[in-house]
């Protein structure tokens, strides 16, 4: 019995031996991969620390070259040897700063290392590699947020400059058109004539011409007034017409009304032409004589034409700057506004003028531009994107358009006031000083969001704002 009992104990005691045996054989298996690893990572972390060095060296060997390459040039200027010397010396002891903190932090890093490598030399290996990769990527994280904040800042200041450039070389003086215009006769001999038997001469003048005409005795002046800028300059004709001829008469008048109605159509022609000559343009003649008749519109105290050529130098200058088509982007600016020299109540003024400028056979690209510039519809080309910015631009130099805040207010009220009395509105409310009327719809009136037709319905009650910007958005 006792005999068994001594077996029993030799065999457990040879079983635990050779299960430490397996165990202490596993931990050494372990121990030596992981110093393994680390003999590794310490062998790459060496070259790496070599072939920065030799970076160092290199770039040292570089600098001295670079320094007596500029001694030996600073010999051929005696005059400038001692400053150029000094700044050589400063370029060199900045370089040598700047290879002493490379160095430093190499042995900075160098020190980070072994120390995580001291540390976690214990640790699994795959915990180990992990820990390196996410600092790693950590690193590269920072890196690109801080490249991503330079950019930015210099894209912001490049747009900046870009729209400061841009108004730079196309600014205009402003100009306020005036109902009425002032004329200095020749002599006194001709207010007589001019007046005529019983004031008909001049009266005739006025039916002819569709103005409001009066002789100003003191400044010895004649008056035209109208608020029609057209019938203003057709009238101013027939007065230096009839001034050159010295005689004045109620067959005279007549005749020469006629010939100033035949000649207004080429003198229109040649304002349009001189127009695209000035922006470097080309344009069909039917679309010339459209292009000086903005000369004798005005969009808030803004002379039309006088606008559409600004608008037309900043879009070109912008598209220049992007690299784009800056003709193309001229030909939008120019005719973005001529819709209001068209009278049509159906639409907007962009849409009418992108209709005209197809008719008369433009192409595509320019009509989008024209119809975009307010966003009724998309724009198809990177031009396109251009003339709201433009417009905007040209519009927003102070003093170039005269508005009150009162009159904004007057019109924002009516308008808001005339929308809500339609069936289905919930709530309206006017933005861009009456530009844009949004609608708030009921709940059991959702149809009425994509309806075309009532949005135009709203349009057409609103007479106030049938020449001007306008576009109706809905809202649910």
């Amino acid at each position: 019995m006792s005999f068994i009992s001594n077996l029993d104990f030799f065999s457990f005691v040879l079983g635990a031996s050779f299960v430490l045996l397996v165990f202490l054989f596993c931990w050494n298996f372990l121990q030596a991969r992981t110093q393994e690893k680390i003999n590794q990572l310490r062998f790459s972390f060496e070259q790496e620390e070599k072939l920065k060095k030799q970076e160092i060296s290199h770039l040292q060997e570089k600098g001295r070259l670079s320094l007596q390459k500029e001694q030996l040039e600073s010999m051929h200027s005696l005059h400038k040897q001692k400053t150029e010397q000094e700044l050589l010396l400063d370029k060199l002891q900045l370089q040598e700063k700047r290879l002493k903190e490379k160095e430093q932090q190499i042995d900075q890093e160098k020190k980070k290392l072994i120390t995580l490598l001291e540390k976690h030399a214990s640790a699994p290996l795959e915990q180990l590699i992990q820990k390196v990769a996410e600092k790693e990527l950590q690193a590269k994280k920072q890196l690109a947020q801080i490249e991503l904040n330079q950019l930015e800042q210099e894209s912001a200041q490049r747009a900046q400059n870009l729209l400061l450039s841009a108004l730079e070389r196309a600014s205009l003086p402003t100009t306020r058109d005036s109902s009425s215009i002032s004329l200095p006769l020749p002599h006194e001999s001709l207010i007589p004539q001019l007046i005529g038997k019983e004031g008909k001469t001049i009266r005739r003048f006025e039916e002819l011409m569709g103005v409001s005409a009066k002789i100003d005795e003191s400044t010895k002046s004649l008056l035209i007034s109208s608020f029609n800028g057209k019938r203003r300059a057709q009238a101013e004709m027939l007065a230096h017409a009839l001034f050159e001829s010295g005689k004045i008469s109620l067959k005279i008048v007549e005749d020469l009304a006629a010939q100033v109605e035949k000649n207004f159509e080429t003198r229109l022609q040649q304002m349009g032409q001189k127009t695209a000559d000035d922006l470097g343009v080309q344009l069909p003649k039917s679309v010339l004589s459209q292009v000086a008749e903005m000369e004798f519109y005005s969009s808030f105290g803004q002379n039309l034409l006088l606008h559409s050529i600004e608008v037309a130098q900043i879009a070109q200058n912008l598209s220049l700057e992007l690299k784009l088509d800056g003709k193309k982007a001229a030909l939008m600016g120019l005719l973005h506004d001529i819709g209001k020299t068209i009278l049509n109540e159906t639409s907007s003024h962009a849409l009418i003028g992108a209709q005209f400028l197809r008719k008369a056979g433009l192409g595509e690209d320019i009509a989008n531009g024209v119809a975009a510039h307010h966003r009724e519809v998309a724009p198809k080309t990177p031009e396109a994107r251009l003339i709201p910015i433009a417009d905007a631009l040209s519009a927003s130099i102070p003093g170039a358009r005269l508005v009150s805040l009162e009159e904004l207010q007057a019109r924002s009220q009516a308008i808001e006031e005339t929308a809500i009395q339609f069936p289905g509105i919930l709530q309206a409310y006017c933005q861009d000083g009456g530009k844009t009327l949004h609608l708030i719809l009921k709940p059991d009136a959702k149809e009425l969001v994509n309806d075309e037709g009532f949005k135009r319905q709203i349009f057409n009650s609103i007479p106030s704002i049938k020449n001007l910007s306008f576009q109706v958005a809905t809202n649910v």
